[in-house]
């Protein structure tokens, strides 16, 4: 699992995932995606484009990460999920906390 930190400005924080967000790759990443993310307490968007595998350990750390967000009023969007981790985030219920788009421009419109 890599974390990558693309962006971060005073609008919002852009990270990308790649790889699987298994158990190992969830102990690999997890402090530090949630520090990246949620320490600014600004909106983030998570270019999740080269996750092809989540498990429930994976949803949970966006699940951690996009509540603390909510909580300081802040937005988490998933940027460009795989077909299959897209299936598995909807029907996990995260589509409810969190925005899923395929589209930058979208991603960007809300969160601004």
């Amino acid at each position: 699992m890599q974390l990558t930190l693309v962006e971060q400005n005073d609008q919002y924080t852009h990270v990308s995932l790649a790889g699987h967000l298994d158990v190992n790759g969830v102990g690999k990443v997890e402090a530090r995606f949630l520090a990246m993310i949620t320490t600014p307490r600004k909106p983030a968007i998570i270019d999740m484009s080269e996750v092809d595998f989540v498990a429930s350990l994976g949803m949970g750390m966006l699940v951690s990460a996009a509540t603390k967000l909510r909580h300081d009023n802040a937005a988490l969007v998933l940027l460009s999920p795989q077909p299959l981790v897209k299936q598995a985030v909807t029907a996990g219920g995260l589509h409810e906390l969190m925005l899923i788009t395929d589209d930058m421009d979208a991603a960007l419109a809300a969160i601004t």
